[in-house]
């Protein structure tokens, strides 16, 4: 579990990240980040995806940024909490981009047990640190082809209900939810977030007829 109270509960990490529920807290990760419950005014940066499990696996207040699949089972709530996810978004990848720097000086300021020991060394993490900074330009580059083509394959599920006044982003275009959305996928679909249901996400539309799928009126970020 990671609760955050006077300042305390942040987490940051090279890899992947678990636990059992989140409340008030920060957590960044270059990897997947799965929470085994709740997660509760939170922010949290994940280099892949962002998977909420459990029996209680509702999203309710803060701010979600993934790179690949955000999965969660209730977002938002019907409570006055501002709850924001942003997939693939130019501010995901400058969070991303500050968590980098913060575990860079954090582990050369106060390295951990296992560096001060010699059993890592400053070459081996600076390897590593290396392997992810040419993660994050090739990441960059794959940002940038989908905030200009307006096409992703990632997207963001949502098993249960997606609850009005959420705010929903991917790549530039953003859409903020006016009523509630049950069992839906939210995809990038060119100027516009496309809403489907699980199972007519993947059906193309033919001629004369219908994907199942369909468009909700939102905006565009555009970078100054």
């Amino acid at each position: 579990r990671v609760i955050g109270k006077k300042g305390i509960g942040s987490v940051a990490a090279l890899g992947h990240v678990g636990c059992r529920y989140v409340q008030g807290a920060s957590i960044s990760c270059f990897g997947d980040l799965y929470v085994l419950g709740f997660a509760n005014q939170i922010e949290a940066v994940a280099g892949g995806s962002f998977v909420l499990l459990g029996d209680q696996p509702t999203l309710a207040g803060g701010k979600v940024y993934a790179g690949d699949v955000v999965d969660v089972g209730d977002l938002g709530s019907g409570r006055a909490h501002e709850t924001i996810v942003e997939l693939c978004s130019e501010t995901f990848y400058e969070r991303l981009d500050d968590a980098y720097s913060l575990l860079r000086t954090a582990f050369r300021e106060n390295p951990p047990a296992a560096i001060k020991k010699q059993i890592l060394g400053d070459r081996a993490f600076a390897h590593r640190m290396e392997a992810i900074r040419t993660r994050m330009t090739a990441l960059r580059e794959a940002l940038g082809s989908i905030w200009k083509k307006g096409e992703a394959e990632n997207h963001i599920r949502v098993r249960g209900r997606a609850h009005p006044g959420t705010l929903v982003r991917i790549g530039r275009r953003f859409l903020d939810l006016d009523e509630t959305h049950s069992s839906v996928r939210f995809f990038l679909r060119g100027m516009s977030i496309g809403i489907s249901e699980f199972s007519k996400l993947n059906v193309s539309p033919t001629k004369g007829g219908s994907s199942g799928a369909s468009e909700a009126r939102g905006g565009v970020v555009e970078s100054s």
